[in-house]
């Protein structure tokens, strides 16, 4: 079994707990959709229900939207801090739209 979560994206130092809340969100989301297609039901180490992660995923993508926005409110994060937020927003936003965990994508 692998670690939990599983890293979907690599935080910065100032965006570890974004980062970290947005692993955890994912890799329990892939075991509710794991748990459907074995049919076997699932229950994620959060002990959030679907609609309550889904709740926490969307949350969670409109307040780094607003982050990212309104820069003023970071004021000491990085382009690269910010390149890592708008990440966040990329998974967050194709998990809502389609459901759909994307696999992890490996830095050359």
């Amino acid at each position: 079994m692998s670690s939990y979560p599983t890293v979907y994206i690599k935080p910065t130092f100032d965006t570890q707990t974004l980062v970290h809340r947005v692993n955890v969100c994912l890799t329990e989301a892939q075991m509710y959709n794991d748990g459907l297609v074995t049919d076997n039901p699932v229950y994620v180490p959060s002990g959030r229900s679907w609609g309550e992660l889904l709740s926490s995923m969307q949350y969670t993508y409109v307040s780094t939207k607003k982050w990212i926005e309104v820069p003023d409110n970071v004021k000491h994060w990085s382009d690269q801090d910010f390149g890592v937020a708008h990440q966040v927003l990329d998974q967050l936003k194709e998990f809502l739209l389609s459901g759909e965990v994307q696999p992890v994508k490996e830095e050359a």
